[in-house]
């Protein structure tokens, strides 16, 4: 499943391993045994992919420094808390590009301003506005089309000289 400890992967990828199973492991045991006995699962299986092991060592103990991962989606909730939750968030919506400046900065220094305005303060009342991107087009995108003309017909050519249908 998971790459040998001496594939031609770059080194900080073939380092994460063992943390990432490990958090991974962490965040969905529920009681210490079962990650316990999970954690030395995953421990014999990278033994088995040549993890040297101290890396394997290393990556359990700071995922287990760390702790699990709580993030308001893995949190449980009921679907009516959920939904009331999306409503509480508004998302600043850019198209991502790695050369432009990250605008979401200023929109935090004038979201002061913003509340400031009786009117704008109504609208962002007990709402968090989160930093969102969106991939643009591809040029592969551009170029490439899933539209079927099935009207066009194409004839049939026999010695470069078209047969006429039968």
């Amino acid at each position: 499943m998971y790459i040998n400890f001496y594939s031609n992967h770059p080194k900080h990828v073939k380092l994460n391993i063992p943390f990432n199973l490990a958090s991974r492991i962490i965040a969905i045991t529920s009681t210490d045994i079962l990650r316990n006995k999970r954690l030395e699962d995953v421990k014999a299986y990278l033994k088995k992919q040549q993890y040297p092991e101290q890396v394997i060592n290393k990556g359990i103990q700071k995922a287990l420094t760390k702790g699990p991962i709580v993030t308001e989606s893995r949190q449980s909730e009921t679907t009516e808390e959920s939904s009331n939750n999306l409503n509480k968030i508004i998302p600043f919506v850019t198209a991502y590009n790695p050369r432009d400046c990250d605008i979401f900065s200023f929109m935090r220094q004038i979201e002061t301003n913003l509340h400031k305005n009786e009117r704008m303060d109504k609208v962002l009342q007990k709402k968090r506005i989160i930093n969102s991107k969106r991939q643009s087009k591809s040029m592969k995108r551009y170029l490439t089309s899933s539209k079927f003309d099935f009207n066009e017909t194409v004839p049939i050519v026999k010695n470069n000289v078209p047969i006429n249908d039968v």
